[in-house]
């Protein structure tokens, strides 16, 4: 440890080395993580991330057992004790853009905080002056050329990997609340609409481009829009791919609420999150779980024999998947 802390205090403070001597020997608990290896590997990228000069992560949150979940520049803070949960899209710099990581990173903390009973209400929020500018296209395309070589129609490989992140945050059993700051875009857009409550700020973007991007809107989000806000609103949406005010939103019935600013969003957020988790666990879990039987009744209306039994399979798949992880707690 001598000829460690010599090296390490020419470039950072005598405080964050007992931060990284913390996270690199600290002994996880239940209370933290589900399990040991999952608690070795989060604080292990943890660790790598402070050494590598990331500075969004606060070390304090991590030593208070505020920070539980990490990966793909997503991360989950859940105070031990509390309710409410917060989902962070934590890439500032590129704007909370949606990579492959990204993606499989919301759809991992939500099969987390399903493992995590206490977590009644998550608040999925975006750092920086944007929640989401929508899925990275260089990304994506990157792992579309890999699934082409493989063999894999590629524009079905981007188009699942989207469907399953909104079927994810969609069926979380916690209700979730969208705090949108800066503008929700493409599939940022799709994101927020994939919560329970969404609450804007009245100088927010809310954009679909895809159709003047020379694209097909996919993930499901013609559906999912049609539904919410009925045919007519859906294609001028889509088809105009026009930025759609605001309180224009709220009138159509697609935000709950649009507030002046940040600090407004966070008052209002905290107040509608507080106001959830006071309701009985439940109540509020039966009422979530009505409207998700409710949202996907029009949709297996028309289903083909052949995409029924592709859909119990996954869905038994995904049964057994959430067992093997309780019983891992």
């Amino acid at each position: 440890y001598k000829s460690f802390s010599r090296a390490m205090l020419s470039s950072i403070n005598h405080v964050r080395l007992q931060c990284l001597f913390f996270l690199m020997h600290r002994r996880p608990t239940r209370s933290t993580l589900s399990s040991s290896s999952a608690a070795s590997d989060v604080y292990k990228r943890q660790y790598q991330r402070r050494v590598r000069g990331f500075p969004d992560l606060d070390m304090a949150d991590v030593m208070a057992n505020k920070v539980v979940f990490t990966e793909g520049g997503v991360l989950v803070e859940h105070p031990s004790e509390s309710p409410v949960a917060t989902l962070w899209l934590d890439r500032p710099n590129k704007l909370n853009s949606l990579t492959p990581a990204a993606i499989m990173g919301i759809i991992r903390a939500c099969d987390f905080l399903n493992n995590r009973p206490a977590a009644r209400v998550v608040v999925l929020r975006g750092r920086g002056r944007l929640f989401c500018a929508g899925a990275d296209v260089r990304s994506l395309n990157a792992m579309m050329a890999e699934a082409a070589q493989a063999g894999i129609p590629a524009g079905r490989r981007a188009s699942q990997l989207g469907r399953r992140l909104i079927r994810a945050v969609e069926t979380l059993e916690a209700v979730t609340v969208a705090a949108v700051q800066g503008g929700a875009i493409g599939g940022g857009f799709g994101l927020m609409l994939a919560c329970d409550f969404r609450i804007v700020e009245q100088d927010a973007r809310l954009l679909m481009p895809e159709a003047k991007l020379g694209m097909a809107l996919t993930w499901g989000l013609t559906a999912k829009l049609v539904s919410e806000v009925g045919a007519p609103r859906a294609k001028q949406i889509v088809m105009l791919a026009n930025n759609l005010p605001p309180q224009q939103a709220f009138e159509w019935g697609l935000v709950h609420a649009v507030v002046g600013d940040s600090s407004e969003l966070d008052r209002t957020v905290f107040e509608m999150a507080q106001e959830l988790a006071d309701v009985r666990e439940g109540v509020l879990h039966m009422c979530k779980a009505q409207f998700v039987a409710v949202s996907y009744t029009h949709l297996r209306a028309h289903e083909t024999p052949e995409h029924l039994v592709c859909r119990l399979l996954l869905e038994k798949k995904k049964m057994k998947h959430n067992e093997n992880n309780r019983s891992n707690i």
